[in-house]
């Protein structure tokens, strides 16, 4: 039996989300309303945010982006009134990632002191708490099991952005500071290589970054842990009747239909998997192709 890997998930202010290991297009999510409400989702995979657009929609992020824009300008304009016109360069450079600094710098105030930033970082606590434990027991684990595990993650998103936000930033500060402050050449040499070892450093390392997150989660209630639970099992549900191969697919869509809420779930003649939500506003087709262990 080949070992079971969870490689993508998502929090919310609200809910988690993650995505199929057979078919990484499709996404469960599990989520809860006002009312405290759990309801259960097939959805399109969402790619690229950290975290839910909520989150980055936030008035802050808007407002950080626009103070480094700020700071970049005044570089650039320093820079040129001194005449260090290789300098520039490099500031130009700096401010392509900045804005990347700047969401990190934000994401951790919105996650702090926000409402929905508060939740999202205890059901990012409780995602990572989760799937550590799934992929420990290979099963889905107990709510004491999850208690006892860590809530750092080195598949998490953060690493990426971590790295993207401060690598760049970091490499290019050094260099201006070198060519600003270090008038001796040799010495401004060994410090450029310095820079150079560094960034390689922290380039390949993975576990370092992965401490960041101590900062973009926060302790999950029973609440959260439970909802984690929850998403798991429709995870496993839905691998189970949509496996890769042959002998494990089944025709049977009637675990699904009872636990997601959806009204009816049919497979077309064009091989795709028609989903109707119960609330009938929201339609998704999704292709499955045969796929075949290797």
């Amino acid at each position: 039996m080949s070992e079971k890997r969870i490689s993508y998930a998502k929090s919310y202010p609200n809910g988690i989300s993650i995505s199929s290991s057979n078919y990484p297009e499709v996404s469960i999510k599990v989520y809860q309303d006002e009312d405290g409400k759990r309801h259960h989702l097939i959805l399109p995979t969402e790619y690229f945010d950290l975290f839910s657009q909520e989150i980055f929609e936030d008035k802050a992020f808007k407002t950080g982006r626009i103070c480094i824009l700020i700071f970049d300008i005044l570089l650039i304009l320093t820079l040129f009134l001194l005449k260090m016109y290789t300098q520039i360069i490099v500031a130009i450079f700096f401010a392509a990632t900045s804005t990347k600094l700047a969401d990190f710098i934000v994401a951790i105030y919105v996650l702090k002191h926000t409402k929905s930033g508060k939740d999202t970082a205890r059901f990012h606590a409780a995602e990572h708490m989760s799937i550590n434990a799934y992929h420990k027991y290979q099963r889905i684990p107990t709510i004491t099991e999850i208690k006892h595990s860590s809530r750092f993650s080195d598949i998490c998103g953060s690493v990426g952005f971590a790295k993207l936000a401060l690598i760049p930033s970091l490499f290019y500060t050094i260099y201006l500071l070198s060519q600003l402050l270090v008038q001796d050449h040799t010495a401004r040499f060994i410090l450029m290589t310095l820079d150079v070892v560094l960034t390689l450093f922290l380039l390949f390392s993975k576990k370092l970054f992965t401490y960041f997150q101590i900062f973009l989660t926060a302790p999950p209630t029973d609440n959260e842990i439970m909802l984690a639970i929850d998403v798991l099992k429709g995870y496993e549900l839905f691998e189970k009747v949509f496996g890769v191969d042959e002998q494990d697919k089944q025709e049977d869509y009637s675990p699904l239909e009872e636990y997601f809420d959806h009204a009816k779930i049919t497979k077309t003649e064009d091989a795709k998997l028609d989903i109707e939500f119960d609330d009938g506003n929201l339609g998704l087709e999704i292709e499955f192709i045969e796929r075949k262990k290797e």
